[in-house]
Parts: structure tokens; C-alpha cells; sequence
């Protein structure tokens, strides 16, 4: 049985339906898991991957914000907000959140 106040068994079972392509009963384990910690950038990457998959760009857009502003040096934040601007066909805006959001690509 499945403990509803763990929040790490509720991020596992929402990246699990995920992976099963079940995109809507992703999002609604990975809302539970916000309710509980909003601060968790696993989970917000996990929503901005289900957010893009529903093509809800807006809700994509934010969750990858909080990611980035909390470790802008993470890859696959800036690659999924690549892909998310990407699918927006809104290159120009990807510049832009470059030079917001500083990240150190050389040492």
C-alpha cells in the first residue's frame, strides 16, 4: 500500500505514470508532492515534462523558471526550456533567459 504522506513514493509513482505515457495521473501524484514541498526541483522538472506533454506551455514555463533560479547550472533544465521554446517556435525568447539567468559554461 502506498503511503499518501510520502512524498518521495508520490514523486516515484508520478514519474512511473509518466513513463507510461499516463501524463494526467503524472500530474495529479506530482501535485500531491507539491502540496507538500514546493521547493523540490525533482518534482518541478517532473511537472514541466508532463506540462509540455499536455502542450501547457505557460505552467511548463514556470516550474522550469523555479528550477533554473534555484541551480542555473543544471543542463536539463536549460535543455527543456529549450525544447519548450522551441515548440513555441519562439527562439528569441531562449536568449533572453540566458542573459537572466547567468550560467557559467566555461571553468
Amino acid at each position: 500500500m502506498l503511503d499518501e504522506n510520502n512524498y518521495r513514493a508520490l514523486q516515484c509513482l508520478g514519474w512511473i505514470y509518466f513513463q507510461l505515457e499516463k501524463t494526467n495521473e503524472a500530474l495529479e501524484q506530482l501535485s500531491k508532492v507539491g502540496l507538500m514541498n514546493d521547493d523540490d526541483n525533482n518534482t518541478n522538472y517532473m511537472k514541466a515534462r508532463c506540462y509540455l506533454k499536455l502542450s501547457q506551455h505557460n505552467k511548463a514555463y514556470d516550474c522550469l523558471q523555479k528550477c533554473i533560479t534555484k541551480d542555473p547550472s543544471n543542463s536539463q533544465y536549460w535543455n527543456s526550456l529549450g525544447i519548450l521554446f522551441a515548440e513555441l517556435t519562439q527562439v528569441n525568447y531562449l536568449s533572453f533567459d540566458y542573459v537572466k539567468f547567468p550560467v557559467k559554461i566555461c571553468s
